[in-house]
């Protein structure tokens, strides 16, 4: 009998021992296909165009068309395709030599940026969309433009206040900031509301804006004069209105 028990004993190790080392193989296997999938899915991740600089920075400059370049540089191992460029807006155009970019190499863009119509801090969006090879997923790239963008000309004031319950008049004018058209005129004036009524003055460079309570009706959101104006930047301007509603009106 202690011969039978000694055999099971000496027969359940090796089976014990090869047991172990398939679970063992099999969890290296395991770890080892999960670092290669990551990795290869980290490196799928990683971009493979950049640009210089990182950020086109123009800083102050007047309305109009700007242009600019930057360079293009395949970071990656392997050769891309640029396909087309994209922006983020009309107001760019963007030109870059579509075809294939070998790993290390690099290309030029350029683009024109129209700021007619923009103020203060401004940004907008370029991008050249690409394949890697051997691939069909199609990937962007984007390349940023930043200015602040000082206009023709600034209204005095920058809001118009009245109140619901009180008729009155405020003033407003036009003002240069010395860059671009000194001479920017009043065309025509527009109120989105039928309380409002203005006149302009002979000089075309300012005008009152008259408010009357009495046809007040708060059904209109966002109010503004629209000022229509000579200038070729800015032919359109909207003056934001303010109404403070009164205890009365509520």
């Amino acid at each position: 009998m202690n011969n039978i028990k000694n055999n099971k004993r000496k027969s359940v190790l090796p089976n014990l021992f090869f047991g172990l080392s398939g679970l063992l193989f099999c969890v290296a296997v395991f770890v080892f296909l999960k670092v290669v999938l990551l990795e290869t899915a980290s490196q799928s991740l990683l971009p493979s165009l950049s640009f210089t600089p990182a950020v086109v920075q123009f800083g102050s400059i007047s309305q109009g068309v700007v242009t600019g370049k930057a360079t293009v540089k395949n970071i990656s191992p392997k050769s891309v395709i640029i396909d087309s460029v994209i922006s983020s807006c009309d107001c760019t155009q963007i030109l870059i030599e579509k075809g294939i970019l070998h790993p290390g190499t690099h290309r030029e863009i350029s683009f024109q940026w129209d700021t007619r119509g923009r103020r203060g801090k401004s940004d907008t969006l370029v991008s050249v969309a690409y394949f890697i090879e051997d691939e069909t997923i199609k990937r962007v790239a984007p390349l940023s433009l930043s200015a602040t963008i000082i206009p023709d000309f600034d209204v005095i004031p920058n809001e118009l206040i009245f109140h619901s319950n009180k008729s009155e008049s405020l003033s407003f004018s036009l003002k240069s900031t010395g860059h671009g058209d000194n001479d920017t005129k009043i065309k025509e004036v527009t109120v989105n509301h039928p309380a409002f009524s203005v006149v302009i003055d002979d000089t075309r460079t300012s005008g009152i804006i008259s408010f009357d309570s009495d046809f007040w009706t708060d059904n209109v959101r966002q109010l503004s004069i629209q000022i229509m104006t000579s200038n070729k930047n800015e032919p359109i301007f909207r003056l934001p209105i303010n109404i403070i509603i009164s205890e009365n009106n509520k």
